[in-house]
Order: C-alpha cells, then structure tokens, then sequence
C-alpha cells in the first residue's frame, strides 16, 4: 500500500481523536482563568487614518518606528487581517501584499518574489522569522513548503519591497520579509483547530500556554499538521502526484529577568514528505521523460535572544540560532547546517541622534548526498559533474549514496 494511501486512511482516525478532545480543551480554555489572558485584536476597520500610521515596525531600522517615520515602502499584515483572510499557509497571506508576486505552482511549490524575476528558485528576497533567516545556501532562496507556522501565533508581517542590503545584507536585494511571531505571555491558554476539506485537505492544531504566579516566566507548546493531495487509490498518471504533508512542533519561553533583562528561547522541529515530478534525461529520442519521485525532508532549529536595557535608555540585543536542513528527493540530496550570532547597541547620544551599532557572524555548511542522475563531484574537473544514463538505471534508482 502506497503512503499516500495509508495517510488518507489514517485522516478519519485522526479526526476521531483530536474533534473530541478539541471540544473538550476549547471549553477548558473558555474558563475566567483563561479568558483574561486572551486579547482581542484591534479592529482595522475602525481605526482612523492616523491611528493605522502609528502601527510600529522594526524591520526598516531595525528599531522601534511607526509607519509615518519609516522612509521606505512598507506594508504590515496585521493579526487581525490574518484572521480575516482564511489562510492557512504562509504564502496565501503574502498575496496580501500590494507588489509581492505569488504563483503556486502545485500542491506544494510556490514562486514568490518582489520586483519581479519570478520563479521556483527565486532568490534576492530575504525572509525571517522572528530575526532568523530562512532561506537555503544551496540557492539563496527559501523552501516554502517546510515554513508550517501556526499562523494565529503570528503578530504581524513586515513586507519591505525594495533594497535592504544596506542594514540586513546579503540576499535583501529586492526586499525583505520578516514574520513576528507573539510573545509566550500573549499565547495563554489552550488553543485546537481542525479542518478537512473535499480535495484530500485536512489540517491540525494545537496549542497550550502557561506561566507562573509571579508571571515573570511564560511558555507555549504547539504542534500543526497540514495535509493535501489527490484521493488515495489514483495512479500517478491520473492525479498531479502532488500530495503534501506535514508536521510541525515546536516550543517558545519568554522570561523577564528583572526590569531591564529579558530572555527568548524557541526550538522548532518538522517533517515533510511531498510527492513531485521531474524531466530525467535520455540518450536517445524524445531525451527526457517525466518521472515521479517522493521526496522527504526535515528541518530543526533553536534560537535564543537576550535583550538588556541600560540606565541611560540604550538598548543592547544578542541573537543567536542554530538551523538543520535534510532534504532529499530523487535527483539530489541536500543537507545544511546554520550557525549565525548577531549582536546590536542602540544608544541616542544625543536628543536628535540615534546611532545603530552591531555585529554578525554567520557558518553554514552543506553536503550533497549524490544520485546516479546528479552529482556533485570534488577534483580537478568542474565542480558540477552530470551523468545521464539509459531509462532502465532509473527504475532500479533506490536513492543517494
């Protein structure tokens, strides 16, 4: 029996499980110890013109600033327009954004970029998440199909269309994304949610955070399943052979040391596994054919971030993540380890200056896992070394050595 098949026959179970105890958890968290904790969003539609130029940013400057002083083009998907959307995927919000151009592909690719020049392997747009960078070395851009956030843990996008080189560098050329996720302490409380749908869509998740009396230290555990294909039972040659699945869970604390201290730690981990197609080559006449390949991958990350307020109002900020990438479908596999640390002085000398000091220092390092199809090759030769080979070596192809 196919995977496919054996994760449609497990949804109906899944559902059986997680709907009741949804229920039971959703009134859990409808108790007044709970109710408190949760805020409701602003509504957009009712604040005035000033109050929408007010809302503050931190990317352009990498400060606290509102709209009105930001000298850039900004737009700020806000929790609120979140809600309102019906997304369910990072890349659907972007569509929000005037001058962002999103195309899916299929089930589970996406072509995203600003200013143009789009396509699957887009580069020049940097993305982060809470301050990490997520993108791949191999091609400097992002795999958006491994990006399954919980996305009413989102507290704002910042969408910078345009040059950002300057304060984020390397790969902010045409702009930059930057997802704000909410503090543990705005996260109180339990939250499920389940979906299905008519095309093989069914989604999970849940939530629950906690702190402790003195509401100094704060916490939340969360997990998201997402899953989309064609219906169990077709043949590749009769659906798109695009199924998609996916499984995240992952943790945040936030802790206030004192009144000038303060401490962030998240970790992250996550599965995915895709079906997809791909032009192999032949030696002979037509000299390619479609093939199809299951591809699996996973991806873990921990980051940790300390923030200290000085006397005389200058603020001091250190960041450091390390990320692990394993991806490997038929042609090639891929494997990258993330090692970045960043630090940041702000201080105001003067009461109309404002100085922004920092330092960074970033390791990565990759491996290719070779197929018989495509392989990366050290020596003297071009470091890009291709075989092609008969249709009958890419039956017996198991994987990469």
């Amino acid at each position: 029996m196919s995977q496919c098949s054996r994760n449609h026959m497990r949804l109906p179970a899944i559902l059986s499980i997680v709907l009741p105890c949804g229920c039971l958890l959703c009134f859990l968290a409808a108790l007044p110890f709970h109710a408190e904790a949760q805020k409701r969003p602003p509504d957009l539609s009712e604040m005035s013109l000033e109050e929408l130029m007010n809302i503050e940013v931190t990317t352009a400057g990498k400060k606290e600033q509102t709209l009105a002083q930001v000298p850039a083009a900004v737009y700020v998907i806000t929790q609120e327009e979140i809600r309102r959307s019906g997304a369910t995927r990072l890349p659907e919000l972007l569509r929000l954004v005037p001058g962002v151009q999103v195309a899916q592909i299929n089930a589970n690719t996406w072509a995203i970029s600003v200013r143009g020049f789009n396509y699957r392997y887009s580069d020049k747009l940097l993305v982060m998440i809470d301050g990490r960078t997520v993108y791949s070395p191999d091609f400097s851009g992002v795999y958006w199909d491994m990006q399954n956030l919980v996305l009413e843990d989102i507290e704002r996008i910042e969408v910078i269309r345009g040059p950002g080189g300057t304060l984020w560098g390397a790969n902010a050329v045409n702009g930059v994304i930057n997802v704000i996720t909410k503090r543990a302490q705005d996260t109180q409380g339990f939250l499920i949610g389940a979906s299905t749908g008519s095309q093989g869509q069914a989604m999970t998740q849940a939530r629950y955070g906690g702190q402790n009396q003195q509401k100094q230290f704060s916490y939340r555990l969360y997990s998201n399943y997402f899953r989309e294909g064609q219906s169990p039972g077709l043949a590749p040659s009769q659906s798109a052979f695009d199924a998609w699945s996916d499984l995240t869970a992952g943790f945040r604390s936030d802790w206030q040391a004192g009144s000038r201290d303060a401490l962030a730690l998240s970790a992250e981990i996550g599965r995915v596994s895709e079906q997809q197609f791909y032009l192999s080559p032949l030696l002979q006449p037509p000299f390619s054919q479609t093939m199809h390949t299951e591809l699996k991958g996973t991806e873990g990350s921990l980051m940790l971030t300390w923030q200290h307020q000085f006397a005389g109002g200058s603020l001091s900020t250190l960041q450091t993540y390390y990320d692990h990438l394993d991806r490997f479908f038929l042609p090639l596999g891929l494997q990258q380890q993330i090692f970045d640390i960043d630090f940041q002085h702000q201080l105001r000398p003067y009461p109309r200056h404002e100085v922004v000091v920092g330092a960074g220092f970033r390791l990565n390092q990759g491996n290719t896992r070779n197929s018989d199809f495509l392989a990366f090759l050290e020596g003297r030769g071009p470091p890009l070394s291709c075989a092609l080979h008969q249709q009958h070596r890419f039956r017996n192809l198991k994987g990469g050595s």
